[in-house]
């Protein structure tokens, strides 16, 4: 049996359950939890953790601190059962492991105890549009589609506090856009869209010269500002690569999915629009695929 006592104002209160909220009694019980799992299951073989509706009286910004404290190093030996009725928190949860947890499994629970109760796997949407696609339902496909982009957007806009997206609707492409700007401020402008924009990747290395033999040999130079051209050329080279490149290829992704918005994502959710094909259907598939992937890892 666990005894708790809490104190305010130097006055002991000595019913906690009558003085705390429901919120604060479920950070408690959690905190107990959690310590309790930690001791007793040490030395265990199997650790196993199972939750079930613990959350419902916490808001969404505690429940995703407790989601950070279930995904941190501290657990990351446990089996891990979360069960809940709220479809808004299984689908944030869902939202912040994106694609950097795939031993997570997400299934649905259908029926009662009295007839049957039936295990379903709950499938993304980009899960959902590509079978979508193989039974040549395009316009099922792409609002689907549609909807993994704005996901995906939304996810890495709030990561990174690009954008608040609680003040006022955002649409689709205002949503990509942003996306654009906040990976373009990580680049030097002028030389992505004067040179590097309009260059293959397979060319992009012949605009730096892969030695300094030039400058070496320069007899016009002296030793001291031949050590600065050298290091301003390997910064040159630098911003030709690495993460430059991963941010290089981000935009393009962005541009390409913005290029095929009008035509794929955005015809399916309005009447009267021309019909759609299944091959450029598939390739908005795989770019938004790719996006999900290279924008929340």
């Amino acid at each position: 049996m666990i005894e708790s006592a809490i104190q305010v104002g130097g006055h002991t209160v000595t019913r906690p359950q009558s003085f705390l909220n429901e919120a604060k009694l479920t950070q408690l019980a959690l905190s107990v939890r959690f310590a309790a799992s930690l001791v007793n299951l040490h030395e265990s073989d199997l650790k196993l953790l199972v939750l079930d509706d613990l959350f419902v009286s916490l808001d969404m910004s505690n429940r995703m601190q407790v989601v950070e404290i279930l995904l941190s190093e501290t657990f990351a030996n446990y089996q891990k059962i979360i069960l809940t009725h709220e479809l808004g928190f299984f689908r944030e949860f869902r939202r912040r492991l994106g694609t950097s947890h795939p031993e997570w499994r997400f299934l649905r629970l259908n029926g009662t105890a009295a007839t049957m109760i039936e295990v379903e796997s709950e499938k993304t949407d980009i899960q959902k549009a590509a079978e979508y696609l193989h039974g040549h339902n395009l316009d099922e496909a792409a609002l689907c589609l549609r909807k993994a982009c704005e996901d995906t957007a939304q996810r890495f806009l709030n990561r990174d506090k690009a954008v608040d997206l609680t003040k006022e609707f955002i649409g689709l492409r205002q949503e990509l856009r942003a996306a654009r700007n906040h990976i373009l401020r990580e680049l030097p402008t002028d030389l992505y869209e004067k040179v590097l924009r309009g260059t293959p990747a397979a060319h992009r290395d012949l605009l730096v010269s892969a030695t300094d033999d030039d400058i070496a040999g320069n007899g016009a130079v002296d030793a001291a500002t031949k050590g600065i051209l050298k290091k301003q050329r390997k910064w040159l080279r630098q911003l030709l690569k690495a993460e430059h490149v991963e941010h290089l290829r981000q935009i393009k992704l962005v541009d390409d999915i913005l290029a095929c918005t009008e035509r794929v994502l955005n015809p399916a959710a309005h009447a009267g629009n021309p019909p759609l094909y299944e091959k450029e259907v598939g390739d908005a598939l795989e770019l938004i695929k790719q996006l999900e992937t290279t924008l929340n890892p």
